[in-house]
């Protein structure tokens, strides 16, 4: 079972515009291809792991990574406060945890 990346990238921009709702034009031009990068990558950890290239310490690493570089973009983003993008990244991240955690078979997030 593979992650469907088109979908996940939809859902996650989806998940940060009800998050962030008004705010989230403002972040539109940064937010929408880092969240479009994290459902890429996040596939490719979730396939690494099905593959038995990560393991599941690596896999949960990689994901911090990148979910952490998208909490530090969405803060360059004038006017988003740390509790709107921290709200916004907990529901990108829920996103995840649904998808992704299913295709492994352990909590990658």
């Amino acid at each position: 079972m593979s992650i469907n990346i088109e979908k996940l990238a939809a859902d996650l921009i989806d998940a940060a515009k009800k998050s962030l709702g008004t705010s989230f034009t403002s972040a539109r031009t940064v937010a929408e291809p880092q969240l479009k990068a994290l459902a890429a990558l996040s596939g490719t950890i979730a396939q690494q792991v099905l593959e038995g290239e990560l393991s599941e310490a690596e896999a949960e690493a990689l994901l911090r990574i990148h979910i952490n570089t998208t909490r530090i973009i969405l803060l360059t983003v004038e006017g988003l406060g740390l509790l709107a993008v921290e709200a916004a990244v907990n529901s990108v991240i829920a996103v995840i945890r649904d998808t992704a955690n299913s295709v492994v078979g352990f909590p990658m997030v």
